[in-house]
């Protein structure tokens, strides 16, 4: 008997004569034992099977199967669970084979001594609350993924990259570095597709025509890297045996008694590993169709096998499909008794399914995102980053990170003829594999790693958009979880800076807040006594429109401090003017205010309040009581009529007429006479019947003129002082048409006028018909017979059309009139704000022309946006997508008015 050191840390003992041999190693590293027989096998693999049982402290017993190494050498592979003295007793089929059957050995297991946390906290099981993996001795598991699905075919002992030795072992370097934790790997033995005849190619088994001698080169290959892996301190997510189709491809060879020999084989060598099982490609539910019924047998003896031999009862997570076609509802294996979990594909970028997300919380077992699509080949790094802040705050207590060029191991440097683990949609997805491995992207998922492991993220419950806990969430793009009251955690990457607000917070204490950048781990304060008047807290818009994680954390009683305001409406978008009414629950407090984005005092506004403004408005509010601190408070108003001054030609009688629409409030136009006047002109007929103007000074009169082809005529007049930033003057009238207006004034000279902006809009009638109502619907494309274009037509919030999988530059949505129509106004209602460019488009009978062009989305699940443009005339309308974001358009609703 021999002892293997390999690299492992072993010390042989030194005792001689008949005692058994005794080793000492560290509590959950593996010791390898080799067993040398006295028999000679035909068949080694399949004549002969041997187990060692280890008895331990506390008569706990640990048995683990031998393995064949070739010629008469078998091996065990032992990571003892406790420190102390452990005994080897073999069994062996063959009962008179004396160097298998009743071999006696100690283990002397010792504490473990390092810093890596699989060997310090122990292999990996569910969570007592099934939401989660922890360590044996109760530890939480954070999970972050790489994936590499051609594991056999990385080079070991060489590399194409200048200055790196091992391709293999410089990204598992990488990533530990990175803060990854677990290596995920598939068997893949022969790669698929390209020719493999380079002299540095790794040695591989074949299994498709039984295990034998010629395939211990490529196990022995494989025991060096999952020995890397496990000395990095990785766990090993990895499928087992071959690539998934071959027990179909090879039915006589792989026979389910075959399957269950190699898998109680892979689990002899690799069982004592920090691992999860993951079995083999997307298994669950039958490999899209290859495994139904009865043909899944090979693979189903295999897991049978493959549990009965692990005595540490690791976790078995079976890799499914994409969720599209299996999720929890149609797991093949959720039913059975060792079945620990779900290893899911998610499909998404944008706009995840917060529905399906809450079907895996609830079935109470540890649910992974295990497969997500890849960077720079299914997807972006912006969407690669978010996806980990996604699957942890949905639920999915784990994430796979994959890149292309490492996930399919294409080895060949730019130039070079192929070289690729798969040749699956190359060369057109080509990219190095040291360039995949060098994105950047691994790199900030290091400061997701570090931001959830300063929380206690295994208390984070996901609250799936539920409107009891805030106003967002339902759409899967801005997503929340919180630990009770105590902890809450938000992701926001909907376009915009645009956030919501938070409910079920503490109204008695205060909370700290802070904006995580997931890009560069920066943290930036929001506030240190964040108040919560009726358990609502507003949250201040995103720093940028990029991607953001917001954190809230409780603290201590607010005391002897006035109650924060609260604005109803707490924010938001709003038509024409918006009434809005501050409160506090503290008795004899005042409430003053501001509209222009400065700070509040006591001498600052009070009263009544009408937000109105062409551009955004910060309104700021602080309540106060005499002997007592102020409380603070900011929420965003944001003007949803779009303006029609906005893209006009302005001139005027004198100053400079442009910056009453260039959105800076730090211009203005300042009339000069007697009776001064601003013009925009709209180069089409267009109907108004609203003018929103904002400044500063006094005006003796001020009125709205309009042209009616002959000569100016008055809409509507006023005097006094013109409204403030955030409290315009509005003037509304009967609706009127018109190619340009005016807004004429005769200043005051004692208090001169100054105007900041002006908009002019229609507001939008809610008797007007929708005339869509008895058209013909069609579409460019359909995601399947469900989401057909009727659906957008059909005033259902609860169906949709959407179009092909990956499909955005060209694809449109149409209405057939049922004769020449004249409309103005389009209203949207889609998924997860996912269009970014588009254009609404009519027929002349000719052509199609354009009536609109628009940028940014159509808002998030349940909201509405209307665009107005001047009157067009056709047969047929259509929204016509340029570009946009996710796996394809999604429409609610679209409806066409003549306003």
């Amino acid at each position: 008997m021999t002892l293997s050191l390999g690299a492992f840390a072993l010390v042989p003992g030194a005792e001689a004569g008949p005692r058994p041999p005794s080793y000492t190693v560290e509590t959950w590293r593996s010791v390898e034992i080799a067993l040398t027989s006295t028999a000679t096998y035909g068949n080694p693999f399949a004549d002969v099977q041997v187990t060692a049982s280890f008895r331990g402290p506390r008569g706990q017993v640990i048995t683990r199967p031998a393995f064949w190494d070739g010629g008469t050498t078998w091996k065990v592979r032992f990571a003892p669970p406790a420190v102390g003295s452990w005994t080897m007793r073999t069994s062996a089929t063959n009962t008179t084979d004396a160097g298998l059957n009743g071999v006696s050995a100690t283990v002397r297991a010792v504490p473990y001594q390092g810093n890596l946390s699989v060997y310090q906290h122990g292999f990996l099981r569910p969570s007592a609350d099934g939401h989660y993996l922890q360590h044996a001795d109760g530890t939480p598991f954070f999970y972050l993924g790489d994936t590499h699905w051609i594991l056999p075919h990385e080079r070991f002992d060489t590399s194409n990259a200048p200055g790196v030795a091992s391709q293999f072992k410089y990204v598992v370097d990488k990533r530990v570095d990175q803060g990854f934790t677990v290596f995920q790997s598939e068997p893949i033995w022969q790669p698929h597709g390209g020719s493999h005849d380079r002299p540095d190619e790794e040695p591989a088994a074949d299994l498709t025509d039984g295990l034998s001698g010629d395939d211990l080169a490529g196990f022995a290959r494989m025991d060096q890297k999952f020995g890397y892996i496990a000395d990095a301190g990785l766990v090993h997510a990895n499928a087992m045996v071959s690539w998934v189709a071959q027990p179909h491809d090879n039915p006589a060879v792989m026979t389910p008694e075959y399957m269950a020999s190699v898998a109680r084989y892979w689990n002899a060598r690799y069982g004592a590993y920090p691992v999860i099982w993951t079995v083999a490609q997307e298994i669950d539910n039958d490999f899209y169709g290859v495994y139904p019924g009865d043909a899944m047998a090979p693979w189903a003896a295999a897991i049978q096998a493959l549990d009965a031999a692990d005595a540490y009862d690791q976790p078995l997570l079976p890799h499914q499909e994409n969720v599209e076609q299996t999720a929890v509802e149609n797991s093949r294996f959720a039913a059975e008794p060792w079945h620990d979990g779900f290893a899911a594909q998610l499909q998404y970028t944008d706009g995840w399914n917060v529905g399906l997300a809450a079907d895996y919380w609830a079935a109470g077992k540890p649910s992974l995102a295990y497969e997500t699509p890849y960077e720079d080949f299914w997807t972006d790094g912006r969407h690669a980053l978010s996806a980990l802040y996604k699957a942890y705050l949905l639920g999915f207590r784990g994430y796979g990170y994959g890149v292309a060029g490492l996930w399919n191991d294409v080895y060949s440097a730019p130039g070079e003829p192929l070289d690729a683990g798969t040749d699956y949609e190359l060369p057109a997805r080509y990219q190095w594999w040291y360039t995949g491995a060098n994105r950047q992207t691994a790199d900030q998922l290091t400061h997701g790693v570090r931001f959830f492991r300063d929380l206690d993220w295994w208390k984070l419950v996901p609250r799936f958009g539920d409107a009891a806990w805030s106003d967002f969430g339902a759409g899967g793009d801005n997503l929340l979880a919180s630990d009770g009251d105590k902890s809450y955690v938000a992701l926001f990457t909907s376009q915009g800076t645009a956030t919501g607000t938070l409910r079920k917070l503490d109204p008695d204490r205060y909370y700290t807040g802070e904006w995580f950048n997931p890009r560069t781990g920066r943290r930036t304060p929001i506030g240190s006594r964040l108040e919560a008047p009726g358990g609502n807290l507003t949250v201040p818009a995103r720093p940028t429109a990029e991607d953001w994680v917001l954190s809230i954390e409780r603290g201590g009683p607010i005391g002897n401090r006035p109650r924060q305001p609260v604005a109803d409406p707490p924010g938001g978008s709003y038509q024409g003017a918006q009434p809005v009414r501050l409160t506090t629950s503290t008795a004899r407090a005042e409430i003053h205010y501001t509209t222009d984005g400065s700070t509040p005092t006591s001498s600052s506004a009070t009263g009544p309040l009408q937000i109105a403004d062409p551009m955004d408005v910060q309104l700021r509010a602080v309540a106060t009581r005499s002997g007592q601190t102020s409380t603070a408070m900011a929420v965003t108003f944001r003007q949803q009529l779009q303006d029609q001054a906005a893209a006009s030609t302005l001139t005027a009688s004198s100053g400079t007429a442009e910056n009453i629409a260039d959105r800076n409030r730090t211009t203005s136009w300042r009339p000069h006479g007697g009776d001064a006047w601003v013009e925009a002109a709209f180069g089409a007929v267009t109907s108004l019947d609203k003018l929103i103007v904002t400044g500063s000074g006094r005006a003796s009169a001020y009125r709205v003129d309009y042209w009616d082809g002959q000569a100016w005529l008055t809409a509507a007049t006023g005097s006094g002082r013109i409204g403030p930033i955030g409290q315009g003057t509005v003037l509304t009238f009967p609706r009127i048409s018109t190619t340009k207006v005016r807004f004429a004034v005769v200043p005051d000279r004692r208090d001169p006028v100054a105007i900041t902006e002006l908009g002019v809009y229609r507001q939008p009638r809610t008797d007007a018909p929708d005339l869509t109502a008895g058209g013909t619907y069609s579409a460019s494309s359909t995601w399947d017979d469900q989401q057909v274009a009727a659906n957008a037509f059909d005033h259902d919030p609860g169906t949709n059309w959407q179009a092909c999988n990956g499909c955005w530059a060209g694809q449109w949505l149409a209405v057939d009139f049922p004769g020449s129509t004249t409309f103005n106004t389009v209203t949207v209602s889609e998924y997860g704000n996912r269009t970014t460019a588009y254009r609404i488009e009519y027929w002349d009978g000719t052509a199609w022309r354009t009536a609109y062009t628009g940028s940014g989305g159509f808002g998030q699940q349940g909201e509405t946006t209307t665009v107005t443009f001047p009157d067009v005339t056709g047969t047929k309308a259509r929204l016509l997508y340029l570009t946009g974001t996710g796996s394809a358009p999604i429409v609610y609703d679209l409806a066409i008015y003549q306003q």
